[in-house]
């Protein structure tokens, strides 16, 4: 790799696969338990996958694996509170979830590696009207909603 590119650039390439590791790794995690979906969150997972969203958010492969990890840890699940579930979602949008997503989604608009992750994370943090609405005037596409189409299926839904 020194051949072709700079000790910076290997660093760098270096750093986004770990990354993209990491969130492979958050995702399975997720999918496992609720019980690991929970440390999950309590360990910052969703604060820390906005952040690498914005560090990275022209890097298409980082940006689809850490929306989807963000989509996986936000989603809640069978046995999780109520409670618990929101509050994740809230600290995902707190930390700026919605704006980087919809920049993320309008830039990547023809790759499914993006869009498929990227819609179903912002849908999931967007559970109140509040959030969608925020997530339009950000410019998500209103096509997104399930209002503007009711063919698409649920986990692919806007709002």
């Amino acid at each position: 790799q020194f051949l072709v590119a700079g000790p910076q650039q290997v660093d760098a390439a270096r750093t986004i696969a770990v990354r993209e590791k990491a969130c492979a790794a958050m995702i399975s995690l997720g999918q496992g338990s609720v019980s690991a979906k929970t440390a999950l969150s309590e360990a910052g997972a969703a604060e820390a996958l906005v952040s690498l969203l914005k560090e990275h958010k022209k890097v298409a492969s980082v940006v689809g694996k850490a929306s989807g990890a963000l989509a996986v840890i936000c989603s809640g699940g069978e046995g999780m509170g109520e409670d618990v579930a929101k509050g994740i979602k809230d600290r995902a949008a707190g930390a700026g979830a919605v704006p980087v997503l919809v920049w993320a989604l309008r830039k990547h608009k023809k790759l499914a590696e993006v869009v498929d992750p990227g819609r179903s994370a912002l849908i999931v943090v967007c559970h109140t009207e509040e959030l969608q609405s925020a997530a339009l005037k950000a410019g998500a596409d209103p096509s997104w909603s399930p209002r503007a189409s009711h063919r698409a299926p649920a986990t692919q839904q806007f709002v």
